[in-house]
């Protein structure tokens, strides 16, 4: 599945009735960035709301070592899109426990 926001859309890939709110996809990526320069490591359990995207017709195969079609994302690999609207929770992938996604800075 291609993650992407509101304002990411394509022509192609039609519209959403919502603007994208905090804490925002990048939100996620920067906590998950900050944290691998820190520990070496990244990983999390989301949950994220939006709206869930697919195109009638969808055919990919695997050809060589690429991955080509008609959906979603580069090479059209993706059978589905997420346009996300707001991430509502992050718990850390080993112990479950709630994660911030507040930046912990330099």
């Amino acid at each position: 599945m291609q993650l992407t926001t509101p304002e990411d859309l394509e022509a192609d890939e039609g519209s959403v009735s919502f603007r994208e709110k905090a804490p925002t996809l990048s939100d996620l990526g920067s906590v998950l960035c900050e944290e691998f320069i820190r520990t070496g490591t990244s990983g999390a359990i989301v949950i994220l709301t939006g709206e869930l995207k697919t195109r009638k017709g969808i055919r990919i195969e695997r050809r060589g070592d690429d991955i080509i079609g008609n959906g979603f994302g580069q090479g059209g690999a993706f059978s589905a899109l997420l346009v996300v609207r707001t991430v509502v929770a992050v718990e850390d992938v080993r112990t479950h426990a709630p994660r911030s996604l507040e930046r912990k800075g330099p």
